[in-house]
């Protein structure tokens, strides 16, 4: 089932996100274009009212390019995007 067909399903039930990106079904290092809308899902999720706690992953793989840190691949300051707040955590926060 894709991320979409869940959410307009189950929408109002999602209390937590683990948000990962692909390119060509390849791991990404950071969140970025790529397989997944995320605009797209900032956008549902607020037509809904859901507000989830978002866990953002690194997942390298085979293929995935190795040219940043886990920090850098996350924006450094809080950044508006798709209605919603995108904040970088990092170690020890």
């Amino acid at each position: 089932m894709a991320l979409f067909d869940v959410l307009k399903l189950y929408g109002r039930r999602v209390s937590e996100l683990h948000l990962r990106q692909s390119d060509k079904n390849v791991w990404t290092e950071a969140l970025g274009p790529g397989d997944i809308d995320y605009p797209l899902l900032a956008q549902r999720l607020a037509r809904i009212g859901v507000e989830p706690h978002l866990v953002l992953e690194q997942a390298p793989e085979q293929g995935t390019p190795k040219t940043m840190d886990a920090v850098e691949s996350a924006p450094p300051e809080p950044e508006v995007r798709g209605g919603g707040v995108w904040r970088r955590v990092g170690i020890g926060d």
